[in-house]
C-alpha cells in the first residue's frame, strides 16, 4: 500500500476549519465534525502504516547486514553461544558402556607391545595404568603422555580404553611432603598418604578436574578407575589405617573423591572398587555405593577367579547387591589356563560384562578366551 501524505491531510484539515466558521451554518458544523472525525481516524491509520513500513524496511536491512558467524559481531557472539549450548545439550548423554575383555598390559610394556594386544579380534579395549606422578611430576604441570600414547593407539584400532591413575605406594609424587601432604608407614613397610591428611584433597581433586578436562570429552575413554585416599594402590581397600583415623573419616574423604570424579566425568562411567576395610568388612564400599550422585558408577573388583569374589563373604554379598547399570572385574593374576573359567564365573554369578585380562594371559591363552565373548 502507497503511504499516505500527512501533508495533504492538514492543509485539508485547516481549510475545512476555516469554513465552518466562515458560513456559521450549523448543518456545516454538523457536516463538518463528522468529517473531521473521519479526516482523523484516516490520518491515525496512514500514522501506523507508514510506521509499519519503516519497521519492516528496517528489518530487511539489519537481515542483509548482518555479518556471517565467527566475524566479531554481537550477533555473531549470540549465535556462537547457541552453538555451544546446542553441542553441550548434544553430548550430554553417557557414552557406551564399557564392555567385554580389554587388555591389561604391564605398566612398563611397550607401545609395539600394546598395539598387538588391542590387534586380537576378541579384545575390546585396553587399560591405561600410570601413576599420579607419572602425569604431574611438578605441582601444577600436567603431562598426559603417558597416557595419550597408548590411547592413540586404542583409537587407531577403533578399540576401547579405561583410564586408572594410582595413588598409592610408589605412585605419587614427590612433591606432596613440600605442600603439606603428611604420610604413615603401614606394617608392610609401605609408605601411604595419611587418610587424614587435610592437605591432599585439594590437591587431588584439582588433578581430578585436569583429567576431566583432558578426556571426558575423549569418545575412546569408555572408563575411569577412581582412585584416592587408599591402603594399597587406588580404591577404598584399606587392610590397615593409622590410628589417628576414623571410619567415619575414610567415608567422608572417599565420597568427597567420588564427587569430584562424577563431576569431573560427567559423560564416562566409572568404577568403585569394592574392597574390606580392617574391622569394617565391606562397609565401607556398601555405604558409599548407597549415596552415588549419579548412575554411570559401577562396582568392580581386581581378584577375580574361578572361586572369588566368593558370595559367602561380605565382599562378594556387597558386589553381588550393588544394583547398578554394570559392573566389572580385573583377574586376580594373570590365571593361565584357568583364565576361561575365572570369566565364566564373574559373568554366571555376577552378570557382569567387563573383564580386564592380564597381558600374557591375553597373549597366550586367547583360544579360551575369545570364545566367551559370545556370552557376555
Amino acid at each position: 500500500m502507497k503511504p499516505i501524505d500527512n501533508k495533504i491531510f492538514k492543509s485539508r484539515f485547516v481549510r475545512l476549519v476555516q469554513y465552518i466558521f466562515v458560513s456559521k451554518k450549523v448543518t456545516a458544523i454538523v457536516v463538518g465534525s463528522l468529517l473531521l472525525t473521519t479526516i482523523a481516524s484516516i490520518f491515525i491509520v496512514s500514522s501506523v502504516l507508514n510506521n509499519s513500513s519503516k519497521a519492516q524496511s528496517a528489518s530487511k536491512n539489519t537481515s542483509t547486514t548482518t555479518p556471517p558467524v565467527g566475524s566479531g559481531s554481537a550477533s555473531s557472539n549470540n549465535q556462537t553461544t547457541t552453538n555451544a549450548q546446542s553441542s553441550k545439550t548434544s553430548s550430554s548423554s553417557l557414552k557406551a558402556k564399557p564392555f567385554g575383555f580389554f587388555a591389561l598390559p604391564g605398566k612398563t610394556s611397550s607401545l609395539t607391545t600394546r598395539a598387538s594386544l588391542l590387534g586380537n579380534s576378541f579384545i575390546d579395549g585396553i587399560v591405561i595404568p600410570v601413576g599420579w606422578a607419572d602425569i604431574e611430576p611438578s605441582k601444577g604441570v600436567y603431562d598426559f603422555s603417558s597416557i595419550d600414547s597408548t590411547l592413540q593407539l586404542a583409537t587407531n584400532a577403533n578399540k576401547a580404553a579405561t583410564i586408572v591413575v594410582f595413588t598409592g605406594k610408589n605412585s605419587y609424587p614427590s612433591w606432596l611432603g613440600s605442600s603439606g601432604v603428611t604420610f604413615w608407614t603401614d606394617q608392610k613397610g609401605s609408605t601411604l598418604i595419611d587418610p587424614s591428611s587435610t592437605a591432599f584433597a585439594p590437591l587431588w581433586d584439582q588433578t581430578i578436574a585436569e583429567l576431566g578436562k583432558h578426556y571426558d570429552s575423549n569418545a575412546t575413554v569408555r572408563q575411569v578407575s577412581m582412585c584416592g585416599l587408599t591402603g594399597t594402590l587406588c580404591g577404598p581397600r584399606f587392610p590397615e589405617f593409622p590410628p589417628n583415623t576414623t571410619f567415619d573419616t575414610l567415608q567422608s574423604n572417599w565420597q568427597s573423591v567420588i564427587n569430584n570424579y562424577a563431576t569431573a566425568f560427567p559423560h564416562t562411567f566409572l568404577n568403585l572398587e569394592v574392597q574390606s576395610t580392617q574391622s569394617h568388612n565391606a562397609d565401607l564400599p556398601k555405604n558409599l555405593f548407597a549415596s552415588l550422585p549419579n548412575s554411570n558408577i559401577g562396582p568392580f573388583a581386581d581378584y577375580l577367579s574361578t572361586n572369588t569374589p566368593s558370595l559367602t563373604l561380605p565382599s562378594g554379598q556387597v558386589f553381588s547387591q550393588v544394583k547398578t547399570d554394570w559392573c566389572g572385574f580385573q583377574m586376580v593374576s594373570p590365571l593361565g589356563s584357568s583364565v576361561g573359567n575365572a570369566i565364566a564365573y564373574g559373568h554366571t554369578k555376577f552378570g557382569c560384562t567387563y573383564y580386564e585380562i592380564y597381558e600374557g594371559d591375553v597373549t597366550n591363552y586367547g583360544n579360551l578366551i575369545a570364545p566367551l565373548h559370545s556370552n557376555l
